[in-house]
């Protein structure tokens, strides 16, 4: 059995939308009796609600490690932000630049936050920190450039906050401590009872470097960061040529 962990924005889906080609191979791979999963900065609900009938997950890693889940209703492992974290953090940014995702929700400023359609299919208002009672699996801030991003990311982390932070150009996305797409890979990969060697992983962007790190047969494309392709395996033009390549190992 082969395990392909494959990002999602810039990788699976394009401005374009799916590639058809990939969705066709992701299917057949899976018939094969291989698995295919997503690992991404996007939420639980978000990811899961993605499944059609052309495409279905084995697994899902969502909030940048923060949940690993086999289906809908099985969560394997999940971290939460403290609440006294967030109220330290919304006392540096502004109520309409936040996102706060829990399980089976996220809460935005108001239906115009620059990303709300990132976060959840449906998101809720939210007026105030004070209105959030169930657990917080993320936090995510959108500032208006990338130098306003880097200079949060700066203040927060020298703040002691009990919680990993990730500069993704404009976003900033808050989980709890010691969250990576790294440890989640490799917690998943113990509960399938396999090894990282045994497994392969796809992505596009900075963020995915911990999957590189962690998992030798790593592949990116012709279009990503040039560090990015520096630190992959193999660059192909997309996932269906990824499956492609591993099945010919």
């Amino acid at each position: 059995m082969k395990v392909l962990i494959s990002d999602y924005d810039g990788t699976l889906f394009l401005d374009s939308g799916y590639r058809k080609a990939d969705l066709k191979a992701i299917r057949q791979f899976q018939k094969e009796g291989n698995l295919f999963g997503l690992c991404s900065g996007r939420p639980f609900s978000y990811l899961w609600n993605l499944e059609s009938g052309e495409l279905h997950f084995d697994f899902i890693i969502s909030s940048t490690g923060a949940c690993i889940s086999l289906d809908p209703d099985l969560i394997i492992e999940q971290k939460f932000v403290f609440n006294e974290d967030l109220v330290q953090i919304s006392k540096c940014c502004d109520l309409q630049e936040m996102a706060v995702i829990t399980k089976d929700a996220a809460y935005v400023h108001s239906l115009g936050w620059g990303s709300s359609s990132l976060v959840s299919l449906d998101p809720v208002i939210m007026t105030s920190i004070d209105q959030i009672s169930e657990p917080i699996i993320q936090i995510s801030i959108e500032k208006k450039t990338e130098q306003e991003a880097s200079a949060l990311y700066e203040r927060l982390n020298a703040m002691g906050l009990s919680c990993s932070i990730f500069l993704n150009g404009v976003f900033l996305d808050i989980v709890g401590s010691d969250c990576s797409k790294g440890g989640a890979i490799r917690k998943l990969a113990r509960h399938l009872g396999m090894e990282e060697k045994d497994m392969a992983c796809i992505g596009d962007n900075f963020n995915d470097l911990p999957m590189f790190e962690t998992i030798p047969n790593s592949f990116s494309f012709p279009y990503a960061p040039e560090k990015v392709q520096e630190k992959a395996r193999t660059i192909v033009d997309s996932i269906a040529q990824a499956i492609e390549c591993l099945e010919n190992e």
